[in-house]
């Protein structure tokens, strides 16, 4: 399995958008980071290819323990907080829906 790499100006990996990567083959899992928009496509282009695809998560973190529930994101279980739970989560696992 080999990492490859996409930025959109070039400066490191493949120039471009990385979902131009996905839609050419996810490979086996998927490590996304960036906007949320971005990442939820990647998502579900890794979801449409088998693969397993985690996402790292932005959020305000204001106390950094879970209690003050600035960083709360919805899961299809429950909320979950970025800085306790996170900031990876398995794509999958996200209500996108949700997420801020």
């Amino acid at each position: 399995m080999a990492l490859e790499v996409a930025t959109e100006d070039g400066s490191l990996g493949r120039r471009g958008l990385v979902t131009d990567l996905l839609r050419a083959g996810a490979g086996d899992v998927v490590y996304a980071c960036g906007p949320t928009a971005m990442m939820r496509r990647c998502a579900d282009l890794a979801r449409a290819a088998g693969a397993r695809c985690l996402v790292s998560l932005e959020a305000h973190m204001a106390c950094g323990f879970g209690i003050c529930l600035g960083c709360a994101v919805p899961t299809r279980e429950r909320f979950r907080y970025v800085c306790t739970h996170g900031p990876v989560f398995e794509a999958d696992a996200l209500d996108w829906a949700g997420v801020p």
